[in-house]
């Protein structure tokens, strides 16, 4: 996944604002049928875990991403990406 100017003005254009959001649906559509915690996708970002709740927040109110419960800790979360989301994805990168 690359988060080139062209893609990041494809994502734009799509209304996806953030580098953040654009680099989340990227990793996420890698791998579209494995969820991956937040704390995985947040460590590269070098953001918050309350910086990373809201980029999983902005994505999921679009209907991109699914936020799941990580078994065993009710506390945590994964991100699993949409079908809407692949293909949206498909179209940015």
């Amino acid at each position: 996944m690359n988060t080139t100017p062209e893609t990041l003005a494809k994502a734009r254009a799509a209304g996806i604002k953030s580098a953040c959001q654009v680099y989340v649906l990227g990793r996420l559509n890698e791998k579209p049928f494995e969820p991956i915690s937040f704390q995985e996708l947040r460590t590269p970002l070098k953001i918050t875990g309350a910086g990373m709740t809201h980029t999983a927040d902005k994505l999921s109110l679009r209907g991109l991403t699914r936020r799941l419960p990580i078994p065993g800790d009710r506390r945590k979360y994964a991100l699993e990406i949409t079908t809407a989301g692949m293909l949206l994805a498909d179209a940015i990168f």
